[in-house]
C-alpha cells in the first residue's frame, strides 16, 4: 500500500523524508502497482531524497508491477542531470556477462518494462532532450525496439510529424527533430515501415495499455 513515504518522496520533501524514514517507514514498501518509494523519488527529481533513500538501503534494482525500473521513472518525467546521475554513476562491479548496467547497484540502463521499452524510449516520448542525451552518454541502446517494434528513432521521427496538439506539453516538432538528430536520424525522413499495419497495431496496443495503467501518455500521433 501506498505510505507517506511515497507521497514525500514524489513531492521532493527533503525535509520530511528523514523523520519518515527515523520512524521506521519501509524505504521499500511496494504500493499496489509495485511501486516503491525510490521510483516516485526519481520521478519527483529531487537528488537530495535520492540519495537519502539509498542510504536508507532502498533498491536501486527495484521494479514495478508493470517492470519498469528506477530509471525508467527519471526518464519518463524528465529528471534533472543530477538525479541521473546519481543513478547512472560508476557501478561499484563493472558490466556482468554483457549486460549494460550503471548506478550503484548494477542498475541495468536498457532494462525493457511490460510494454518492452527502455529509459531511452520513454524520454523520448516525452520529449526530454536532456535526458536523451544523458543516457545516450551513458551507453543506452539507441536500436532497441519495443513491444511494437519501434525504435527510440523510429519514435521521435513519428512524432515530429505530429500535428501539434498530440505532441505533449505543447512541444514543437522541432524538439523531436532534435532528439532524432541525436539518435542518428532526420525527423523528415519517417521511416515507412514505423507506419506498417503491424507496427501500428502493436503500438496501438502497447499505448492503450500504458493509459490504462495511468501512465503519462499522448496521443498515438496516428
Amino acid at each position: 500500500m501506498s505510505t507517506p513515504l511515497h507521497a514525500a518522496c514524489v513531492n521532493g520533501r527533503d525535509e520530511v523524508v528523514p523523520l519518515l524514514l527515523e520512524a521506521r517507514v519501509s524505504p521499500t514498501s511496494a504500493d499496489r502497482n509495485g511501486v516503491q518509494p525510490i521510483h516516485l523519488a526519481a520521478q519527483g527529481g529531487s537528488e537530495q531524497v535520492l540519495t537519502l533513500l539509498i542510504t536508507a538501503r532502498a533498491k536501486l534494482d527495484a521494479t514495478s508491477a508493470e517492470k519498469q525500473t528506477v530509471l525508467h521513472f527519471a526518464a519518463r518525467s524528465g529528471a534533472p542531470g543530477a538525479v541521473l546521475n546519481l543513478l547512472m554513476a560508476e557501478p561499484l562491479t563493472r558490466k556482468t556477462r554483457g549486460a549494460k548496467a550503471s548506478g550503484v547497484s548494477g542498475l541495468k540502463i536498457d532494462a525493457k518494462d511490460g510494454w518492452g521499452r527502455s529509459a531511452l524510449h520513454w524520454a523520448v516520448v516525452n520529449g526530454h532532450r536532456s535526458v536523451v542525451l544523458k543516457l545516450l552518454e551513458a551507453g543506452a541502446d539507441r536500436n532497441l525496439r519495443d513491444a511494437a517494434g519501434e525504435t527510440p528513432l523510429l519514435i521521435a521521427e513519428r512524432r515530429a510529424q505530429c500535428r501539434a496538439q498530440d505532441r505533449p506539453g505543447d512541444l514543437g516538432a522541432s524538439v523531436f527533430g532534435d532528439i532524432a538528430t541525436l539518435l542518428g536520424g532526420s525527423a523528415s525522413t519517417a521511416k515507412a515501415e514505423a507506419t506498417s499495419e503491424n507496427q501500428g497495431l502493436g503500438r496501438l496496443q502497447a499505448e492503450h495499455s500504458a493509459q490504462v495503467a495511468g501512465r503519462r501518455q499522448t496521443s498515438l500521433c496516428v
